[in-house]
């Protein structure tokens, strides 16, 4: 199970704090979620504005946004 930050992020840090592969950095407009995402559900749950979707793994294959190293590491 993959996730994404939908627009609705209010920017409140909630998601990034609480993953533990810290994998969630900021934009200038919201959250992103990097690739090294495991997948657990953690900032899912606590998003407290529900910004947060279940995507399938294929939806996210086309979104160009850039992704920390350390997420990138993680991944390899």
């Amino acid at each position: 199970m993959k996730f994404r930050i939908t627009d609705h992020c209010v920017k409140c840090g909630a998601c990034a704090m609480d993953c533990p592969t810290q994998c969630i950095t900021q934009l200038p407009l919201q959250f992103y979620i990097g690739a090294g995402c495991i997948g657990c559900g953690d900032c899912y749950e606590i998003c407290p504005v529900g910004a947060i979707e279940i995507v399938e793994d294929d939806a996210i294959e086309g979104i160009d946004t850039p992704k920390s190293e350390e997420c990138n590491k993680a991944s390899d």
